[in-house]
């Protein structure tokens, strides 16, 4: 479904804007200590967790998930 792949990218996108900028990324930070059930960190961490590289750094992941869904997109 191309729809979800969009989504998917989008959100990670976004995410690395938000961690590029130290204030936000502090926030970021600050937020993903609060058990907040649903939130955008969460969805992030959704997306990335079907990878199996357990040493990556969350924006790496993020940089491969959405380069696999380039790819799968474009196959389609």
């Amino acid at each position: 479904m191309p729809t979800d792949y969009i989504i998917k990218n989008i959100k990670i996108d976004f995410f690395n804007r938000l961690i590029e900028n130290d204030l936000t990324k502090k926030m970021m930070i600050e937020l993903a200590k609060q058990p907040i059930p649903n939130d955008f960190i969460n969805e992030i961490l959704d997306i990335t967790r079907d990878l199996e590289e357990e040493n990556m750094l969350l924006q790496d992941k993020c940089k491969l998930i959405k380069l696999k869904n380039i790819t799968e997109y474009r196959s389609n």
